[in-house]
């Protein structure tokens, strides 16, 4: 887990997990805040429990998390209509203001909201991938905005900042040098966040 500094652009607190807990992030926000740090806004990638979690600091889910959601449920090639118009509105999330892909959410899902119902002789329903795509996005709208709400933070829409300039850069490495030992690639991965 990393939490990089967009104003001095750099790594200020890592910690090594197996799985991301809701704990862990606590424990590294708690110190930032005993270190006497101010935290002006997080951008956070899509898990919902640490986006909820942060109460007043501005929170801002990245866009392109949202997006992969639709990718994970739907897929790239998809003949449904409804999952091709639903594709249009996705691909303008963080291009056009919130009250425009809200309305163009509902619009559509009331479009097709009797084909968004059907149900199975198991009484389950026939598109539930659809329908958790939308529910996914209606869900998070009000954290994909956060940006928009707080214009003088000048918050970032994605977590590309961290995901590309210091996750890439590292399992790029990792991967030339598979044939390091654990420990020496805990190291490894220690020294360049210390450094970068």
């Amino acid at each position: 887990m990393v939490i990089k500094s967009l104003k001095y652009n750099r790594v200020i607190k890592y910690k090594q997990v197996l799985t991301e807990r809701l704990e862990d992030y606590k424990e590294l926000v708690y110190e930032l805040i005993n270190e006497w740090r101010i935290i002006l806004a997080i951008v956070s990638d899509w898990k919902r429990w640490v986006l909820w979690w942060f109460g007043k600091i501005p929170t801002q889910m990245c866009i392109f998390h949202q997006q992969r959601i639709f990718r994970r449920n739907l897929g790239k090639h998809n003949k449904l209509i409804a999952n091709i118009e639903l594709k249009i509105i996705y691909e303008h999330i963080g291009k056009v203001d919130q009250e425009w892909l809200n309305i163009a959410l509902n619009e559509r899902f009331e479009k097709y909201k009797e084909r968004l119902l059907e149900r199975n002789y198991e009484w389950k329903f026939i598109h539930e991938r659809t329908r958790k795509t939308y529910r996914s996005l209606k869900r998070n709208m009000e954290r994909l905005y956060v940006f928009e709400s707080y214009s003088h933070l000048n918050i970032p829409t994605t977590t590309n900042a961290l995901d590309w300039w210091v996750f890439s850069w590292l399992k790029g490495r990792i991967r030339v040098h598979r044939w390091m030992k654990e420990e020496n690639v805990v190291r490894f991965v220690s020294e360049y966040l210390n450094n970068h």
